[in-house]
């Protein structure tokens, strides 16, 4: 009982361990359609990420079973994509056979450095952008806190100059003109900042980044994944 709760202990750390460390560079596809004679192979793929690739990028495929090793890996090229699908060109798909199953719907591992560096642009992309929200987001509230305290300004202004109404007429609706005129310049900052701190938002949504590139599904069942006892 103590070896197996030692093991179970073991083992959830070196997953922890595992799991801190996963390679970005590192996916996995489906196999949907090939071509043998001009070396096309459509793939789907769905993870996140995946809209880091790009057209031209090289690519190693290999079976679902194994580690990469760049000996027992196919090299490719991506030359199509979409949101979930790539096209992919192999030069020398007849050899690939050997040691990939390009039958539809098989499962396949799939690496790309320029997917890592791509990943890598996107997070200082995203470290850049994140300065600016700071700083429009003091600025927006600012101006939010500005706006909202006009008719404080205003009641301390008619409290100000109602004793000296007849005296200081002439001053207090050069102040309230200038009040007013503040309002609307304030205003209309607020929109012009609040338009560009969404910009900023959608920008940072479409450059998120998630922590894993794998994912299960039901091809998952398949006998080829696992080995039966």
């Amino acid at each position: 009982m103590k070896r197996t709760l030692l093991s179970l202990i073991v083992f959830s750390l070196l997953s922890t361990v595992a799991v801190g460390k996963r390679d970005l560079s590192l996916f996995s596809g489906r196999i949907l359609s090939t071509d043998f004679q001009t070396g096309f192979v459509k793939i789907r793929h769905n993870f996140s990420n995946g809209r880091f690739l790009n057209k031209g990028t090289r690519i190693s495929i290999w079976g679902p079973d194994t580690s990469y090793n760049p000996k027992n890996s196919c090299p490719g090229i991506i030359v199509g994509k979409s949101p979930d699908y790539l096209l992919l060109r192999i030069k020398q798909i007849t050899a690939c056979k050997r040691v990939i199953n390009f039958s539809g719907g098989q499962s396949i591992s799939l690496k790309s450095e320029s997917l890592i560096e791509n990943i890598n642009t996107a997070k200082e992309l995203r470290i850049i952008l994140n300065k600016k929200r700071l700083a429009l987001a003091s600025r927006v509230k600012n101006l939010k806190d500005l706006i909202d305290g006009y008719p404080e300004r205003v009641n301390s202004i008619n409290t100000k100059y109602d004793t000296l109404i007849q005296k200081l007429n002439l001053e207090w609706k050069q102040a309230i003109q200038q009040a007013e005129e503040e309002k609307v310049y304030n205003e209309q900052e607020y929109r012009n900042y609040v338009m560009r701190l969404d910009e900023i938002d959608f920008k940072m949504e479409k450059y998120h980044i998630e922590d894993n590139n794998l994912y299960t599904d039901r091809w998952s069942l398949d006998p080829s994944l696992y080995l039966k006892k």
